[in-house]
């Protein structure tokens, strides 16, 4: 019996492609099933705030330090506006006073 080389050599590489792709198949079904028993570990480990990245954290920091600068910044900002404010109004107050006054002169020559 005389077989043809190209039919076999067919017939393997069928035979190899669907033993392959059961294997790849097994293999990611093997993946999947590591990876679902153990994704919600992962999470926690990752988003623990007993260990927080290095990193984020020397960032928070610096962040933080930022913040509070620019608070700090912004109340010396709004005094000076007060007291600048007070000034103003107290300047405005004499003037008014003035101003009565004068009035309370015209009123008072007659």
């Amino acid at each position: 019996m005389r077989y043809d080389c190209r039919v076999l050599d067919r017939s393997l590489a069928r035979s190899a492609d669907t033993t392959q792709s059961t294997n790849q198949q097994l293999t990611l079904d093997a993946i999947s099933e590591h990876v679902r028993a153990h994704i919600g570990e992962w999470l926690a480990e990752r988003s623990s705030p007993a260990r927080p990245n290095p990193v984020y954290e020397i960032e928070s920091r610096e962040r933080m330090i930022h913040l509070e600068e620019e608070l700090k910044s912004q109340r010396e900002l709004m005094k000076q506006g007060f007291e600048l404010m007070e000034k103003r109004l107290s300047v405005m107050s004499e003037e008014n006073n003035r101003r009565f006054d004068a009035i309370d002169g015209r009123f008072e020559r007659p």
